[in-house]
């Protein structure tokens, strides 16, 4: 994140051709959810769009809104697409704050239950 946009990483194996960048002017809203599974939930960051923004390349990219809602029910397609997962880093909310006030202090960050 820096005053151009959001970097989305990818997956380790295919970090360079599922990494997204997406501009602020795009950026409606910066969301922290979590995938409900057996275990303890996966936590995910993602940006909500404008409509008409362009596809993401990424791990889910091929994903229709019939298996997103399977996996994720409470979060919309769109949205799952321009998500990442939390895994084997920290997400510390408050700084994550503080680098969108900075950046785009118009865009909310959203943490959705």
């Amino acid at each position: 994140m820096d005053g151009e946009g959001v970097l989305l990483g990818g997956a380790p194996a295919r970090y360079a051709a599922q990494t997204a960048f997406v501009p602020w002017e795009d950026v409606t809203s910066v969301e922290l959810w979590e995938q409900r599974m057996a275990g303890p939930p996966m936590r995910y960051v993602g940006v909500r769009r404008r409509a008409g923004a362009p596809p993401l390349p990424g791990m889910n990219s091929k994903l229709r809104p019939d298996e997103t809602s399977l996996l994720a029910p409470h979060v919309e397609h769109d949205l799952f697409l321009a998500s990442r997962p939390v895994n084997l880093w920290r997400l510390d909310p408050e700084r994550l704050q503080a680098a969108v006030d900075a950046f785009a202090p118009h865009v909310p960050v959203l943490v959705r239950q």
